[in-house]
């Protein structure tokens, strides 16, 4: 995999309905694109302050998903879209 031309950032915080962190929560990244012209998934577990953290992704609309919590394609509590931009960190934060 080469190293992405544009890279930006994803932090992905993950509280339950306290507020508090939910740690070890499946977080997926999708639609990454490769120099082949097609596209690949990152994933990762929360830590244990709820975060996981997605750097050297190659800016654009790419979407973010908790799959153990997914009811339905392109479930909007538990999958998003979000822009990312060249060399700054874009947050999203859900609530399970």
């Amino acid at each position: 995999m080469a190293l992405p031309t544009d890279p930006g950032t994803i932090a992905v915080r993950v509280v339950n309905q306290s507020g508090a962190p939910a740690a070890g929560v499946s977080v997926v990244v999708d639609d990454i694109p490769n120099k082949v012209g097609s596209f690949y998934s990152r994933g990762q577990r929360t830590d244990s302050d709820g975060i996981a953290v997605f750097g050297g992704v190659d800016a654009g609309i790419r979407r973010v998903t908790l799959p153990e919590f997914v009811r339905f394609a392109n479930d909007p509590d538990w999958s998003r879209e979000v822009t990312v931009i060249k060399h700054a960190t874009v947050t999203v934060e859900f609530q399970k």
